[in-house]
C-alpha cells in the first residue's frame, strides 16, 4: 500500500516543485538581490569621507587656490555672449522611437564607435539615469545620446572605467548639448567620470523665461510632440541587467525629442522678442542663454558629513511629525527636560548613526533606515535591542498599511533593514543618551582660565583673523537655523499651479477645510474653492510661480545665509496692509557678506528720504523741565522709570526727583516745569515704562501693567508694592511691619525679574535672526502672518492670557494700540513712519509704489545680484486684492 502511494505522490510531489520554482524566479525577478556594481569600478574619483573633490585642473594652468575652478571655464565665459544659431534651422518634428535605431553601447570597441560617429554632430541631446537607493553619493547608471537621426543608450556601469572616451565631444565647444533640467546632469559626470559639458541649452531654462507653469519634459513632450511618459521609471532600479522592454523606451525617449523641443522653445524666445524688443543683454534668447551657461558652470561638491546630519534631521522633523501620546510619554519619562527637544535629540543621534552606517558601507540613508520609521523610533525610544526591533516591525507594519491607503509612491520596506537589527543595542545606547541631552549637544567653549583673557586673544591676532573670526561668529548668529523655502505647492480649484509655499500655509489651508493633499512629495494641496485672480489678470503673479534657491541671491552662497528685507521695515511696516501682508517679493537671501553691503546701499537711501521730507533718522530728543535739549536715550528713561517703579521712596530724594524729571521731560517735552506733583501718574510711569520697546515687548508689558492694576487699588498714582507696603507700615506693630517688608522684598523680586527680562529680550531683539517671510500666492485668501517680525506684526494680540488680566485690558486693546503707535518713537521706526505718512499724502499709491522701486534699484546696483529668483524685477507691483477667507477682507474693504 505504502508503495503504491509513493507511486502516486511522485507526481504529484514533481508539480509541486515546478510551482514552487515558477514563483521563486518571479519573485526573484521582482525583488532581486542585492546589486553593487560600484564594487567592480577600478576608476573611482571620490569616496563618502569628508575629503574635497578634486576637479579636473583648468586648461593650459594649475589652480593653486583652495577654492575649486571650473576646468573649461573659459570657454564658458566666451560661448555666454553668443546665443547658438544651429537651433534657427529648420527642423521636422521626430519620428516616434519605434522607427528610429537605438543602439545599445554596453562594450568598449561599440563605445568607440560611437565616439568617432559623434565626431561630426552639431548637435547632441543629453540624458542621464541616476541610481541613489543604495549607494550614498549615488552613480551614474546610463546615459543616453540622440543626434536626432539615431539615438544611444551607453551602459556606464558595464563602460565605468572608459566613460571618459565621451570627454572631448562633450567638453567641446563646436558641438551643442540639450538638456532638460541638466543642473544633475552636469554635476553627476563631473563626479564620476570628469566628464564637463560646454555649449548646454537647457530647455527647463527656456521655458522659465517663456514663463510656462509645466516644466516637466512629460508636459513638454505631450504638448509639443503629443508623446505620453510614464514618469513613475523616473525611480526606477536602473542597475538591473537586462533592462525590461519597457525601461529601453523610456531611457530612450528622454533624449529622442529633446532637439526638437529646444528648436520650437527657441523659436519661441525669438517670437517674444520681435513681439517686444529690448536691449541686446536683456532679450529673452539671452536671458535664456545666461542661464544655461550657470548650469553648465557649475560645479560638484560633497556633502560634508555634518551638514548632511543637520539637513537630514531638518527634514525628518519637518516631514513628520511626533504623537501628542509619544510626547507626553517624553515628558513623563523626563520631566527636566522639553518633551519636543527630547524627539529633537532622538532624531539627531539617529541621523549622525545612519549618515556613519550609510557612508561606511555605500548604501542609501534611506535603505539603512527610512525616515518614517527613523521618526518613530526617536518618538518612542525603546530601551532594548528587543524591543527596538518589535517596535521597528509594527511602525513598518503601520506605515505600509498607511502608504498602500493613500497610494503612496515610494513603498517601505517589509522586514527591519538589516544594519539596524545588527547594531540594534549601540542605536538603543545612542537613544539613551540623547534621551538624556547627552552626545548630542555642541561642544562648550573652553573657560577663560584654560584659555587666557579673550581680549589678550584677539590683539594677538593679525587684522585678518580679527575679522575673518569676526564674520565666523555673524554668520553662527544670524544665518538661518534650517532651509527658509520649502517650496510646497498650492494648486487652483482648476488644477492650475498658483504659487509655492511652505508647509505650514499648507497645514493652515487644509486645518479649514479650504484644500485637499493632492501630493506628497513634494508636499501639494488643491483648493477647493474660486480664488480671487486679480495678480493673474494684471500679470504680476509670475514671481509666485516658481521655486526658489536656499542661497544667496546675488553670490550663490548656499553654506549660510540670512533673510533681508530689499524695503527696510522701518517703511514696511507703515504701508497699507495690502502692501504687505504675504507679500515676500522684497524678502531675499543673502551671506552675511553682501547682506552688510546691501544695508550700506538702504541707509544711503535712508538719509536721502530724511533730506527729501525733512524727517529726521530719529525722533527729538527728550527735554527737561528747562525746556533745553536733553541727549537722554529712550532706554535711559525707561531705566529710569523701572528703577522708580521698583523702590520708589528708597532712592535718595535727589536721585528720585532726577529721574522722575527725566521719564518726565521724555513725556512731555518742553512743556517746562512739572505740574507741581511730587510723584508721576499713572500715564507717565506707563509711558517711561514703555520707553524704547518694540512692539511685541510694548504689548508684553502692557499686560503685565494691566495685571499688576487689576490686582491693587486703582489710585492716581503708581508707587509701586514697595512704596505701598512702605506706607502701610507706618501704622503697623513690628511683627505687621516685617511681614509687609517681607512681601514687599517678594513683590520687588518679581517685579524686578519681570522688567529685567523685558530689557534683555529688547536688547536681543536687534539679534534675533529676520522672521521667515510669507511665500504664499498673492490672491489666494490668508490667514494672520506667524512668524511675522516686529516690523511688521502691528496687532494687538488678545489671546487666551487676557482672561488672567482682567476684562479690562481687553476693552482698552483700542486705546492700547493707538497709544503704542504714537509712543513708538524709537530708532529709525519713528523716521519710516513720518516718511510713509508724507509720501502717502503727497503723491498717494503711486509715489508709494516708486519709493518701493527706489530700494530695488538701490539693491540691484550696489549687489548686481545673479541668483535672484525668477520673475523678481524692479517694477513688481505690490498691491493686492484679499479673498472672502482672508481676516483682511473686512479691513480691506471698510
Amino acid at each position: 500500500m505504502w508503495h503504491n502511494l509513493a507511486q502516486h505522490a511522485k507526481p504529484v510531489a514533481a508539480v509541486a516543485i515546478a510551482v514552487i520554482l515558477l514563483q521563486w524566479r518571479s519573485n526573484k525577478r521582482k525583488h532581486p538581490p542585492a546589486l553593487r556594481p560600484q564594487a567592480t569600478f577600478r576608476k573611482v574619483l571620490t569616496d563618502n569621507s569628508d575629503i574635497p573633490f578634486e576637479h579636473l585642473q583648468p586648461a593650459g594652468g594649475i589652480n593653486n587656490t583652495t577654492v575649486p575652478v571650473h576646468p573649461f571655464q573659459q570657454r564658458i565665459v566666451q560661448l555666454s555672449s553668443t546665443p547658438p544659431s544651429v537651433l534657427t534651422r529648420n527642423m521636422a518634428k521626430p519620428v516616434p522611437i519605434e522607427a528610429c535605431p537605438c543602439r545599445w553601447v554596453a562594450s568598449l570597441p561599440d563605445l568607440q564607435a560611437m565616439v568617432q560617429a559623434l565626431e561630426s554632430t552639431e548637435m547632441l541631446a543629453v540624458d542621464v539615469e541616476h541610481h541613489h537607493q543604495h549607494s550614498y553619493l549615488g552613480f551614474v547608471c546610463l546615459l543616453q545620446l540622440s543626434t536626432g537621426q539615431e539615438d544611444y543608450v551607453v551602459d556606464a556601469l558595464a563602460l565605468h572605467d572608459h566613460m571618459h572616451l565621451l570627454r572631448p565631444i562633450l567638453a567641446s565647444p563646436a558641438v551643442l548639448k540639450v538638456v532638460h533640467g541638466g543642473n544633475n546632469d552636469v554635476v553627476w559626470l563631473q563626479r564620476d567620470f570628469h566628464i564637463y559639458m560646454v555649449n548646454v541649452f537647457d530647455t527647463e531654462k527656456a521655458c522659465q523665461v517663456l514663463g510656462r507653469h509645466q516644466r516637466s519634459l512629460a508636459k513638454l513632450l505631450e504638448a509639443y510632440c503629443g508623446v505620453t511618459t510614464d514618469k513613475s521609471f523616473q525611480k526606477s532600479d536602473w542597475r538591473i541587467r537586462p533592462l525590461s522592454t519597457a525601461q529601453q523606451a523610456y531611457a530612450q525617449r528622454d533624449a529622442h525629442y529633446l532637439l526638437y523641443l529646444a528648436h520650437v522653445l527657441y523659436l519661441e524666445l525669438q517670437a517674444g522678442d520681435a513681439v517686444s524688443p529690448a536691449k541686446q543683454d536683456k532679450t529673452r534668447v539671452m536671458q535664456a542663454w545666461t542661464r544655461c551657461q550657470k548650469v553648465s558652470l557649475s560645479l560638484y561638491s560633497k556633502p560634508p558629513s555634518q551638514a548632511a546630519v543637520s539637513a537630514a534631521a531638518a527634514a525628518v522633523l519637518r516631514h513628520h511629525a511626533a504623537s501628542p501620546q509619544q510626547l507626553e510619554a517624553a515628558a513623563v519619562a523626563f520631566p527636566e527636560r522639553e518633551p519636543q527637544q527630547i524627539v529633537c535629540d532622538c532624531v539627531r543621534a539617529l541621523c549622525q548613526w545612519r549618515d556613519d552606517v550609510a557612508r561606511e558601507e555605500d548604501e542609501g540613508l534611506q535603505a539603512i533606515l527610512p525616515d518614517a520609521l527613523l521618526m518613530a523610533l526617536a518618538a518612542a525610544r525603546p530601551s532594548s535591542p528587543s524591543a527596538l526591533i518589535g517596535q521597528a516591525k509594527v511602525a513598518l507594519k503601520k506605515l505600509n498599511r498607511e502608504a498602500s491607503q493613500q497610494d503612496a509612491y515610494d513603498a517601505l520596506p517589509q522586514s527591519v533593514p538589516a544594519c539596524l537589527c545588527q547594531q540594534s543595542e549601540k542605536v538603543c545606547h545612542l537613544l539613551h543618551e540623547a534621551s538624556q541631552g547627552l552626545g548630542v549637544q555642541q561642544p562648550t567653549p573652553p573657560s577663560k582660565a584654560a584659555t587666557g583673557n579673550s581680549n589678550q586673544q584677539r590683539q594677538l591676532q593679525t587684522p585678518e583673523q580679527r575679522q575673518a573670526s569676526l564674520r565666523a561668529r555673524l554668520v553662527k548668529k544670524f544665518s538661518a537655523k534650517s532651509a527658509v523655502y520649502e517650496n510646497c505647492k498650492m494648486f487652483s480649484q482648476d488644477g492650475e499651479l498658483l504659487c509655492f509655499c511652505d508647509l505650514r500655509k499648507l497645514t493652515w489651508y487644509e486645518s479649514r477645510g479650504l484644500a485637499e493633499r493632492v501630493c506628497e512629495d513634494p508636499p501639494a494641496i488643491k483648493l477647493n474653492f474660486m480664488h480671487k485672480t486679480g495678480d493673474q489678470d494684471r500679470g504680476v503673479d509670475d514671481y509666485y510661480l516658481h521655486s526658489k534657491e536656499n542661497k544667496c541671491v546675488s553670490c550663490g552662497e548656499a553654506g549660510h545665509y540670512l533673510r533681508y528685507k530689499v524695503v527696510p521695515a522701518c517703511y514696511r511696516r507703515n504701508f497699507p496692509v495690502q502692501w504687505k501682508s504675504h507679500r515676500s517679493h522684497d524678502i531675499v537671501l543673502l551671506c552675511v557678506d553682501c547682506h552688510h553691503v546691501a544695508h550700506k546701499a538702504a541707509e544711503v537711501v535712508k538719509r536721502q528720504l530724511s533730506q527729501e521730507y525733512g524727517v529726521p533718522l530719529f525722533p527729538p530728543k527728550a527735554k527737561p523741565a528747562g525746556g533745553n535739549v536733553c541727549e537722554t536715550h529712550p532706554y535711559n528713561v525707561r531705566r529710569a522709570a523701572v528703577a522708580l517703579k521698583v523702590y520708589g521712596k528708597t532712592l535718595p530724594e535727589g536721585r528720585r526727583k532726577e529721574l522722575q524729571q527725566m521719564v518726565r521731560g521724555f513725556v512731555h517735552p518742553g512743556a517746562g516745569e512739572a505740574s507741581g506733583e511730587e510723584w508721576l501718574s499713572q500715564e507717565e510711569m506707563e509711558q517711561g515704562l514703555l520707553a524704547g520697546l518694540a512692539p511685541r515687548q510694548k504689548r508684553r508689558m502692557m499686560r503685565q501693567l494691566a495685571a499688576e492694576k487689576a490686582q491693587t487699588d486703582q489710585g492716581g498714582n503708581l508707587l509701586g508694592a514697595a512704596e505701598q507696603v512702605q506706607q502701610e507700615s507706618a501704622s503697623t506693630t513690628d511683627a505687621d511691619t516685617d511681614s509687609h517688608q517681607q512681601a514687599a522684598s517678594a513683590e520687588q523680586l518679581s517685579l524686578v525679574s519681570v522688567l529685567d527680562n523685558t530689557l534683555r529680550q529688547d536688547s536681543l531683539q536687534a539679534s534675533a535672526p529676520p522672521a521667515a517671510p510669507g511665500e504664499p500666492h498673492s490672491e489666494l485668501p490668508q490667514h494672520a502672518e506667524v512668524a511675522s517680525g516686529p516690523e511688521e506684526d502691528e496687532q494687538v494680540e488678545l489671546d487666551d492670557s487676557n482672561e488672567a488680566m482682567g476684562v479690562e485690558y481687553t476693552q482698552k486693546a483700542p486705546e492700547i494700540k493707538q497709544r503704542l503707535s504714537e509712543e513708538d518713537s524709537n530708532g529709525h521706526a519713528w523716521h519710516g513712519r513720518h516718511v510713509v505718512a508724507a509720501v502717502l499724502e503727497q503723491g498717494g499709491p503711486d509715489a508709494l509704489l516708486m519709493l518701493i522701486q527706489r530700494f530695488r534699484q538701490s539693491f540691484t546696483e550696489a549687489l548686481h545680484p545673479e541668483h535672484l529668483p525668477s520673475a523678481w524685477h524692479v517694477k513688481h507691483s505690490a498691491d493686492r486684492d484679499f479673498g472672502e477667507h482672508s481676516i483682511y477682507a473686512s479691513s480691506s474693504t471698510a
